[in-house]
């Protein structure tokens, strides 16, 4: 932990500057620099305020509300600890089973009972390990399991990712790997230390957090059947004798917390207040809910950060203090992974078990148990063939299914008329229906497939995807609707030096998401769109 904050700290560092040394390969050598957007007279505090947030929220999220939320979706206090989560969720048969650091075996299946044959195995449905190279750029290894199975009718699902950083973050500007670190990173994070002896951390034990996420019933037992998100976010903790520690709450070494988060010295890495106060620091406090620090610029409150992307929205407490509905936020669902915004070792290297082709089934068994979460229903054991999907008529008088449930069906071979998922590797080009141009059966104007795959897929459908019909930007025609607020967040900061605001936020919405829009010069496509340029 202490090496990671470390690297936050020369993370910040990097991020703040103009960098005028050569980008990382993975980038376009002609590229822009993005506008700045941490600008003189303006806190640091402030300055955070700008990403991860939502616009004009009046809900204030904080350790109180943060333990409201945990009280109400496991109000037992049985999932503490990140073991006590992995036994609960079916992963692991004993907490004795679970082993934090070194190698790990895994295998499909449930645990025995046995700890004998269950010691440091993990059981899963499916498992993936990508560098999430679009949002948070983190090494995520990450399972999934369905209980009774995945292809039962509706189970409960579970899923969890270790997230690691890698030498790149600091190392690179702007922190984008070039293919050779993307590999060296994945392999570190799967137990390859022996790649660099001059590294020994590298055994799993320099990552950052654990992130659950359960589609489960209230933890009332009141409707059984009913299933919505719930998720928990787990520190990963080293203090100075080695012992190991993976909760939900800030561990209790107040002396850490103090160097590492509450220095009045250290500006680069204040923790701030989610909105509406995101001028305010709080003191991180030993024994407080833990709040995930994603992006090098300050920790916010948990479940609010998480909410961001995977759809729903932060609630208020009720009178009594309680978070309401048993922590149930509609809009929560589990997020595809999207190959176009990942990296592996490889693309298609013969022997390597982590190249992009060795992957491609559990990725795809992974995404058709997120289908589950967004609504969609399979009407057979074989997840390939037929699904229900909702449909609805949106405010521009499409009738469609979601952004999300198209494009995921899309990838495999599917449609909103044939909602099957026949392919066996997912179709980084597809394009929804209601991007699409005359000349392949659509009616969007000429460029929106171009706007799509090169702008709008990369940069807004991750978690644009996960909003309500009407920001789900799922067609053309939904994208223009937001025209002004789009002009206004997304590209007006490159045209004046006093934006954005202190505190106002501006899209796209993660500062790691920003700035490849700006170097990959995706915001040309958006300019070409709508005809802007700073003189409007």
């Amino acid at each position: 932990m202490k090496r990671i904050a470390s690297q936050r700290k020369a993370l910040r560092g990097l991020l703040s500057v103009a960098c005028a040394t050569a980008m990382s390969l993975s980038l376009t050598a002609a590229a822009k620099q993005p506008p700045a957007v941490f600008l003189p007279g303006y806190t640091p505090a402030q300055q955070e305020g700008n990403f991860l947030t939502f616009p004009e929220s009046s809900v204030l999220q904080n350790p109180t509300t943060a333990k409201a939320y945990y009280d109400a979706i496991d109000p037992q206090g049985a999932k503490v600890t990140f073991p006590q989560w992995l036994v609960k969720a079916g992963f692991i048969g004993h907490e004795s089973d679970w082993h934090p650091t070194g190698a790990q075996i895994i295998m499909p299946g449930r645990p025995t009972g046995n700890h004998a044959v269950d010691d440091n195995v993990i059981y899963t449905d499916s498992h993936a390990i990508i560098v999430n190279n679009a949002d948070l750029g983190f090494v995520r290894n990450q399972f999934v399991r369905c209980s009774p199975s995945c292809t039962a009718k509706n189970p409960i699902i579970y899923t969890y990712l270790e997230n690691y950083p890698y030498p790149a973050l600091t190392t690179e500007p702007f922190g984008f790997p070039n293919a050779a670190e993307a590999k060296a990173a994945i392999l570190d994070a799967n137990f390859r230390g022996e790649l660099d002896p001059q590294r020994p951390e590298a055994l799993r034990s320099y990552r950052i957090a654990d992130v659950a996420f359960e589609w489960a019933p209230p933890p009332d037992g009141s409707s059984p059947r009913s299933r919505y998100g719930q998720l928990y976010a787990y520190i990963f903790h080293k203090d100075g004798s080695g012992a190991i520690t993976e909760t939900r709450n800030w561990p209790n070494d107040q002396a850490f917390l103090d160097t590492q988060f509450n220095s009045r010295d250290d500006d680069h890495f204040p923790p701030i207040l989610f909105n509406p106060l995101p001028a305010q620091r709080y003191q991180v406090k030993a024994g407080d809910p833990f709040a995930p620090e994603l992006d090098g610029l300050g920790v916010k409150q948990h479940p609010g950060v998480c909410f961001m992307c995977h759809g729903g929205d932060p609630r208020n407490l009720t009178s009594t203090g309680q978070y309401p509905s048993q922590g149930r936020s509609s809009g929560f669902k589990f997020l595809p992974l999207d190959i176009g915004n990942l990296l592996f070792t490889s693309d298609n290297d013969p022997g390597d078990p982590f190249s992009r082709a060795a992957q491609e089934s559990n990725i795809k068994r992974y995404n058709q148990v997120v289908l589950m979460t967004q609504g969609a229903v399979p009407l057979t054991t074989n997840l390939n063939g037929a699904w229900k999907i909702p449909t609805f008529t949106d405010g521009q008088g499409a009738f469609r299914t979601s952004h999300a449930i198209e494009a995921i069906l899309g990838w495999y071979g599917g449609s909103v008329a044939n909602p099957t998922m026949p392919g066996p590797t997912q179709d980084t080009s597809f394009v929804p229906v209601g991007w699409r141009e005359s000349a392949h059966g659509g009616t969007a104007p000429a460029g929106s497939e171009e706007l799509y795959l090169k702008a709008v897929g990369p940069s807004c459908r991750a978690c644009h995807s996960q909003r309500e019909s009407d920001l789900d930007f799922g067609t053309v025609a939904s994208f223009d609707a937001h025209k002004s607020d789009i002009l206004e967040m997304v590209l007006q900061p490159e045209c004046d030096a006093n934006r954005p605001p202190a505190g106002k936020v501006i899209m796209p919405a993660a500062f790691r998401t920003f700035n490849r829009f700006w170097l990959e010069d995706q915001d040309e496509f958006l300019k070409t769109h709508f005809g802007f340029t700073c003189a409007n």
